[in-house]
């Protein structure tokens, strides 16, 4: 417990991170997305997300959680570009992130070594203005 308190004052200090928790429509926690490796110098970041329950994927909450994380990134942190990186065989992950507005912007061939294999990692990103342009089309 000592560890995790220390780790969280110095997440704290550090201001480059934000996570928030996901909640399901009856309250219960069901994972977290953050805005990562913030440099407001180049307004710019990183987006994750976890969902754990299987049962629960495909059921909005994915999108919706990346919706209110972009918003809050462009709206509030005034960022510019917020990417991500996905494994490449991840088709459902890769659809909502197109859903809320990424583009592909390139492939870390073999990057990970996952289920005895190496995987590809896809590079992501969305800028304020293709997100502005989601907004207005009522996508979000």
């Amino acid at each position: 417990m000592a560890e995790e308190e220390k780790w969280y004052e110095e997440y704290l200090k550090a201001g480059k991170s934000k996570i928030f928790a996901i909640i399901s429509k009856d309250g219960t926690h069901i994972g977290n997305i953050g805005i990562h490796n913030t440099d407001h110098v180049n307004r710019r970041a990183t987006l994750g997300i976890i969902i754990g329950q299987k049962s629960l994927w495909g059921k909005g909450y994915g999108s919706d959680a990346i919706t209110t994380a972009l918003r809050y990134a462009f709206k509030d942190l005034g960022l510019h570009k917020v990417s991500l990186k996905v494994f490449s065989n991840n088709v459902r992950a890769v659809s909502s992130y197109e859903k809320c507005g990424f583009k592909k912007e390139g492939v870390e061939r073999e990057q990970v070594f996952k289920d005895g294999k190496f995987q590809d990692l896809l590079v992501m990103s969305t800028l304020d203005r293709e997100f502005d342009e989601l907004v207005k089309k009522g996508v979000e």
